[in-house]
């Protein structure tokens, strides 16, 4: 087993590296070791267009996904994983709400939920979809979102979701759909940190 390292914030998360190399070496010995290292965590990007004026905040939540990294570079293999949030800024371009870069662990199973809060002086919307592209751990993951010009009677959010990796390009396209969510039902939506991981 090897031990691991749990995030405190997982939102915080910065670019991660690894890499490793067995090396055996007797009395005497006098070796040069050399090791090109590669990311094991999504570098992320949230753009949401169409915005209207009256909006004053955006955040995105994405889950379930690791909060933790052995210390050999791996994932636990029994983690429950958790949801993540990240706050998007106001753009330079009028009805733009972005968030350039962010780090993400990879998902845990082989979907996320990917929501989006938007909140005005009177009220917040939510909108939510499963996507089957998900994080990997090595991969380009830009997530962009648009809202509707014209509200219909059922909110909706088009949007497209790109996860761009070293190893090629997939592509995700569909429609959120508006949550209306019952108060008894908010603690069950929250990341729950599992305990008792194994790494292998």
């Amino acid at each position: 087993t090897t031990s691991l390292v749990t995030l405190k914030d997982a939102a915080a998360l910065s670019r991660v590296e690894f890499a490793a190399s067995e090396v055996t070496l007797t009395a005497g010995d006098a070796k040069e070791l050399s090791m090109e290292v590669s990311p094991i965590v999504d570098k992320a990007s949230f753009n949401l267009s169409n915005v209207p004026e009256d909006v004053t905040g955006v955040s995105v939540t994405m889950g379930k996904l690791h909060n933790g990294i052995c210390l050999d570079g791996t994932f636990p293999t029994d983690a429950t994983g958790e949801e993540v949030t990240f706050s998007l800024t106001k753009g330079s371009e009028d009805g733009v709400w972005e968030l350039l870069t962010a780090y993400v662990l990879p998902a845990i199973g082989t979907s996320v939920t990917i929501s989006v809060t938007v909140t005005t002086a009177t009220e917040t919307k939510k909108y939510v979809y499963t996507s089957s592209v998900v994080p990997q751990g090595s991969k380009e993951f830009n997530v962009s979102l648009s809202v509707p010009e014209k509200e219909e009677e059922k909110a909706s959010l088009s949007f497209n979701i790109t996860s761009k990796g070293w190893t090629g390009t997939s592509t995700v396209s569909g429609e959120l759909e508006e949550v209306v969510e019952d108060e008894s039902d908010e603690d069950n939506t929250k990341g729950k940190q599992g305990t008792g991981v194994l790494c292998r």
